[in-house]
């Protein structure tokens, strides 16, 4: 999935600090595939919400990171939430990651 732009705006920046899980530029890592391919894969939601995906991937700094966006228009995605992968899950990206072609 192509990401041209990231949303950030008051309420997800300030969720993000809260948290303290993953900083800004790593979220853009991830969502922009900047290093390294991501995966992205759509979150089921109940009629009427908004749709999410949930991108697994690699920083530039080589952190394994889960991401949940909000697409918008013109490839934007604006980032929910995001999380350190598990050992299990980086070794299921890695995996993925080796039938990807860049």
């Amino acid at each position: 999935m192509r990401v041209a732009d990231v949303e950030w705006d008051r309420a997800n920046m300030q969720h993000f600090r809260e948290h303290g899980r993953c900083q800004r530029e790593e979220v853009e890592d991830v969502l922009r595939s900047r290093c390294h391919p991501t995966r992205a894969v759509a979150i089921e939601s109940e009629q009427g919400d908004e749709p999410r995906r949930l991108f697994y991937g690699r920083t530039c700094s080589e952190r394994y990171l889960a991401v949940v966006a909000a697409p918008r228009p013109h490839d934007v995605m604006r980032p929910i939430t995001c999380w350190p992968l598990s050992a299990n899950s980086a070794k299921s990206y890695e995996a993925w990651r080796k039938t990807v072609k860049r």
